[in-house]
């Protein structure tokens, strides 16, 4: 054993820990994972009734369009409603912006 192996081993090396329970370890962990999971499973609903409001969207102007009509996307939605359809919110939600008192946000690629 090296120097820092032995002070590793003295500070953080328990050899019976009287608390410790291999059931309630086990638990805590089972538990943590389907927290976890319901979160993405309810992220990916979440995307997709996004994303198949925004395919929706995209068929009806190109259906506006088959029509013979020439309008621009910006003037058919609107502003507000292309930012919107562009997934702005889901986007915010996944980075944790509209959390109150988020500090952490992380970067996520745009979709």
């Amino acid at each position: 054993m090296n120097e820092n192996t032995k002070r590793d081993y003295q500070k953080y090396y328990v050899d019976s820990p009287k608390d410790f329970s291999p059931a309630r370890n086990a638990y805590i962990i089972n538990k943590t994972i389907k927290e976890y999971e319901a979160k993405r499973a309810a992220k990916y609903r979440m995307f997709n009734e996004a994303l198949k409001e925004r395919v929706s969207a995209v068929a009806d102007y190109f259906n506006h369009l088959n029509s013979g009509k020439s309008t621009s996307v910006e003037k058919y939605f609107g502003k507000k409603e292309l930012a919107r359809l562009r997934g702005r919110e889901v986007i915010k939600e996944l980075r944790g912006e509209t959390l109150p008192g988020k500090l952490i946000r992380w970067h996520i690629m745009s979709f």
